[in-house]
């Protein structure tokens, strides 16, 4: 799995910020086993660009641009390996305000030496949201399988280091599928003496609130038995039918990419 995601829940709580620092961080030459970003330079950076858009700081590694419906929200996040999510804010069928996935950018190995690359890339992919078009609900979406297939397909060469396919499980026509994943080395060893004994991608098409949800997570259990228990999920993200079905499809790439 990613170097990430062997950081401890309390070592990440403040996503290796450092208060003190106000200039670009350094390259370290022996930055050893793990080496942190540093969200907050990367975020008071975005901060201090010019932009027609009202930006505010909403918490640690997450900034909001606008206000209502078609407001874009920038988040760091670590779990699942950290990665940064922008999401754009509708209304589904209900009326309900939801945030949906718009774009994944993957840390990974990729900005650690380049925070300033890291700033103005994710500036590029937070206007390019901000100027889309707002995407609506629908309970009459019938390309759910069809997406399935797709993402399944491209997910496969996503990890390979990691994950082998196994398969699609249907639960319920145009409404409810399963992407199976088995990990190599038989997802042997996890902290805290687990194991991983699958890794899933679910796609639910909420056809009532006119939405399709993607959640991935681990199926894990303790050495020396299979109990086949579902774990916390490690993305739980919206979309929106109107999307185009690469863009849903790419975000999902990058996040098992980002695992």
């Amino acid at each position: 799995m990613d170097k990430y995601k062997f950081k401890t829940y309390c070592e990440f709580a403040d996503f290796g910020f450092r208060h003190d620092q106000t200039q670009a961080p350094k390259n370290d030459p022996d930055p050893g086993v793990f080496k942190p970003l540093d969200v907050e330079y990367i975020t008071k950076s975005l901060l201090r660009l010019k932009s027609t858009t009202k930006k505010q700081e909403r918490f640690a590694g997450e900034l909001l641009y606008g206000e209502g419906v078609g407001s874009v929200r920038l988040q760091f996040t670590p779990f699942g390996g950290l990665k940064a999510i922008i999401r754009k804010l509708t209304k589904d069928l209900h009326g309900e305000s939801v945030w949906i996935c718009k774009r994944v950018v993957e840390i990974r190995h990729l900005f650690d030496d380049h925070p300033d690359k890291l700033t103005h890339e994710l500036d590029k992919v937070i206007n390019e949201v901000a100027g889309e078009g707002i995407d609506s609900p629908s309970n009459t979406f019938e390309e759910t399988e069809r997406l399935v297939l797709h993402m399944a397909s491209k997910l496969r060469t996503a990890r390979g280091d990691l994950f082998f396919y196994e398969g699609i499980r249907r639960t319920k026509e145009n409404a409810d599928y399963t992407i199976h994943f088995g990990l190599h080395g038989m997802g042997v060893q996890r902290r805290g003496q687990k194991r991983v004994d699958e890794f899933c991608v679910r796609v639910v098409y909420r056809q009532d609130k006119g939405y399709i949800q993607i959640i991935g997570q681990e199926v894990d259990g303790p050495l020396g038995r299979h109990d086949w228990r579902i774990d916390q999920a490690q993305w739980n993200e919206i979309f929106m039918p109107s999307q185009p079905m690469e863009e849903i499809i790419e975000s999902q790439y990058h996040l098992v990419r980002s695992f």
